[in-house]
């Protein structure tokens, strides 16, 4: 018998492939889908059980029927309506004058005005003469 005539008997390699060994890992990743399955499955009815609020709460029909609203922060519904808003509410305040604490007598005025200001009598001094001097006299009484 000539070594086609073997080959053609068997049909294929029995060196190359372990026939075998790929239908055991077919059935293993089947096995393994199937339990992973029904432990989901039991997880589910486990919710049902102990939670049945929230499975209630987030199920389809629930949602068909209206909409849920979740407890908790809220965001905003319309934020392009808001902005606007927002904005001109500091721009008014950006341009008015207004008292910040009346006691001390600190007000608020435009920031044009303050702009205007500071461009004619320049930035006030930071600090006093006492505060300019405590580094260099620091300084002295290490010895440095």
């Amino acid at each position: 018998m000539s070594v086609h005539e073997q080959a053609g008997a068997h049909r294929h390699e029995k060196s190359d492939a372990h026939v075998a060994g790929v239908y055991q890992f077919v059935v293993a990743i089947f096995a393994v889908m199937f339990v992973a399955m029904l432990a989901m499955w039991i997880m589910f009815i486990g919710l049902e059980k102990t939670q049945p609020q929230f499975v209630q709460e987030s199920s389809p029909m629930t949602l068909e029927r209206g909409r849920v609203i979740p407890s908790g922060p809220r965001l905003q519904v319309v934020p392009q309506g808001t902005l606007p808003e927002m904005r001109q509410h500091e721009e008014s305040i950006l341009g008015s004058y207004a008292w910040r604490d009346k006691g001390q007598g600190v007000v608020r005025i435009p920031i044009q005005r303050a702009i205007d200001l500071v461009a004619e009598r320049g930035l006030p001094a930071w600090g006093t003469a006492a505060q300019q001097t405590r580094p260099a006299a620091a300084a002295a009484a290490r010895g440095q």
